[in-house]
């Protein structure tokens, strides 16, 4: 773009239009973008299920904002609940006792990860086998804080039976993250939280790093109700593909203990 001043140009370009100029010639000829009025609004779907619950509200473009010869613009929408996960919320907003949030579906699931394989991504779509990192560990977190309401009362009830006492520090920190378990690669993984919903807690993290600590990549899991299956995932670092983790996830469901 070679104009000095995108946004009067933009307004040109617009007024030769609506007098019946062709937009691309329009654009063309006051030395900008075609179309430079048209920018899109992308969000990433959750499955045909969600999107048949989003009903889109407001679509509107930042007129004032004329730095460019874009305008930003925005779209807002109203994605409807599912009802279990929506009773769900209800029931934890509330602080309802231990029986009652059984009754409604929470309890204790256990996360179990084992036969985990990568099939690296290498640039160019290259490379031998030798070209692969090295894994050494492997770090499973279960649940993640968007799908667990009560993450931050567990959290605090962990560092409270710090602040009594217990353990040194490699088992003190472990206590605080005691919803992630960290295992040699190869090794099965297995991740314990209590008071989870099923309906909430449809994911689990597991990330890799080498020998040295540096970070291989993560990929997120989408877990069964219960039981096992096959998992695959995009392995990704840095938000970058690098590879993609297949791995034979188990979810096993109990009741939560007493609050």
């Amino acid at each position: 773009m070679n104009h000095p001043f995108p946004a009067q140009a933009l307004g040109l370009a617009r007024d030769d239009a609506a007098a019946g100029a062709a937009p691309a010639a329009a654009a063309a000829a006051r030395e900008i973008r075609y179309p430079s009025w048209t920018d899109r609004v992308l969000f990433a779907s959750v499955g045909a299920a969600a999107a048949a619950r989003l009903s889109p509200m407001r679509y509107g473009a930042g007129s004032r904002v004329t730095g460019g010869d874009h305008r930003p613009v925005a779209l807002a929408c109203r994605l409807a609940a599912e009802p279990a996960a929506a009773r769900a919320y209800a029931a934890a907003a509330a602080c309802s006792p231990s029986s009652e949030l059984r009754a409604a579906g929470f309890g204790a699931r256990v996360v179990a990860v084992a036969g985990c394989g990568v099939d690296w991504r290498r640039p160019g779509g290259g490379g031998a086998d030798d070209d692969a990192p090295a894994v050494a560990a492997a770090t499973l977190t279960f649940p993640l804080p968007s799908e667990d309401p009560f993450r931050a009362a567990r959290r605090i009830d962990a560092v409270a039976g710090l602040l009594d006492g217990g353990g040194g520090p490699r088992a003190r920190a472990l206590a605080v993250e005691r919803e992630a378990a960290r295992a040699a690669w190869g090794a099965p993984l297995a991740a314990r939280a209590d008071l989870v919903h099923g309906a909430l807690a449809r994911h689990a993290l597991l990330a890799l790093e080498a020998s040295d600590g540096a970070p291989l990549g993560s990929a997120v899991l989408a877990l069964p109700d219960a039981g096992a299956a096959t998992v695959a995932a995009p392995l990704t670092l840095g938000g970058r593909a690098v590879g993609a983790l297949a791995a034979v996830v188990t979810v096993s469901v109990s009741p939560s203990a007493p609050l």
